[in-house]
């Protein structure tokens, strides 16, 4: 194992040692802001909410190009332990591929580069992406980078695109009567089940797919119904998550969802919205990402289309930042208990990016694709 694949080995391993759920970030941002110090690199408490802060590295309090990778994880519903396992060249644990593999991503540029960091790129460690995204939100306002990449597992792909949604609980209302008097009652569990079938076929899943993304879709991730009493349910509800794939809107997207739920005597309760984004590949962040991959890697750069939310999202709406996602891994090995991430991926990643930063301290903002 080469020197740098051992180092980061062991840096994932601690991160992911470290308990980090959303809302519990401190102790992994004041061991991040040990490590950068020990590696040379300038950092920075940047201010989220209440007592909470985040960190940016690098020498300017504005860079134009920024690379950010989230300290927070999910909260499991599983039983769990925060020991790493690391086998050989695979690394598994809690937060291995979200997203603690980026941000040993961004430690290997920190180790590289030190004090050199070019001015013009900063590297962020951002709190609560996997719940309100307030970490991205207070960084896209306090420093407007020109250019973003946001790291997250992409298989190593440019995803110049990325998914909107619409999150919402459908209430769904029927008459609960005495559970042996099935045909007086009115089961909102039915009528729910009834509901689900259509949403399969929602008029936004019907648009033309993106290159990139595909169609939108609908997933449901919880239905609630009845209890442990004798009784027809008198009322259930589903936790709907539409996938939203350019041209369909949130707010499109949202009034599709109100209409089904109409015709189903049904309510519409909106948890959060956010519309799809997509940078053009031929815009100046992946064209210098592009010439990035070749150069590190000797092979043409590949693209694709992120399907979830990540922090690009609040650096597209709030900043006007061009942006991508980028990163070692794959989404699909993310939020479960046998999480785990290649580190050869993490190292290919961070080279990548090295030449990134490179070229954009030595062309500026006046590369083009």
């Amino acid at each position: 194992m080469g020197e740098d694949l051992a180092w980061a080995t062991r840096e994932l391993a601690r991160l992911i040692e470290i308990p980090s759920p959303y809302g519990e970030e401190g102790r992994i941002l004041a061991h991040l802001e040990r490590r950068l110090a020990e590696l040379g690199c300038r950092a920075r408490r940047i201010p989220v909410d209440g007592e909470r802060w985040e960190l940016l590295a690098g020498a300017s309090d504005r860079p134009e190009l920024l690379l950010v990778a989230h300290v927070d994880t999910i909260r499991p519903t599983w039983s769990w332990s925060p020991e790493a396992v690391v086998e050989g060249i695979v690394v598994r644990g809690l937060g291995a591929q979200d997203d603690k593999g980026g941000v040993a991503t961004l430690l290997l540029l920190a180790r590289w580069f030190g004090a050199d960091l070019p001015e013009a790129v900063g590297l962020a460690f951002t709190v609560d992406e996997e719940w309100g995204g307030t970490g991205s939100a207070a960084l896209a306002d306090a420093v407007r980078p020109r250019a973003v990449v946001a790291l997250e597992g992409t298989g190593g792909r440019i995803c110049t695109a990325e998914a909107g949604y619409v999150e919402a609980w459908v209430h769904v209302t029927g008459r609960s009567v005495h559970g042996s008097l099935i045909e007086e009652g009115d089961n909102a569990a039915v009528r729910a089940a009834r509901l689900i079938l259509e949403l399969a076929d929602l008029s936004i899943t019907r648009v033309a797919p993106h290159p990139l993304l595909g169609p939108s879709a609908v997933g449901i991730e919880e239905v609630h119904a009845g209890g442990p009493l004798f009784a027809v349910p008198g009322d259930a509800r589903i936790r709907a998550d539409l996938r939203l794939s350019p041209p369909v809107r949130a707010e499109e997207a949202l009034a599709a969802l109100r209409d089904l739920a109409v015709r189903h005597g049904a309510d519409v309760e909106l948890i959060e919205m956010a519309d799809p984004f997509e940078t053009p590949p031929d815009a100046r962040l992946p064209g210098a990402l592009a010439r990035a991959v070749r150069e590190a890697t000797g092979a043409e750069p590949a693209y694709g289309g992120m399907p979830s939310w990540t922090d690009a999202h609040n650096f597209v709406e709030r900043a006007g930042s061009e942006a991508v996602v980028y990163g070692p891994g794959h989404l699909r090995e993310a939020h479960r208990p046998d999480e785990w991430i290649d580190v050869v991926e993490v190292l290919a990643a961070a080279r990548v990016l090295a030449e990134l930063v490179r070229s954009w301290a030595h062309r500026g903002s006046t590369v083009e694709a």
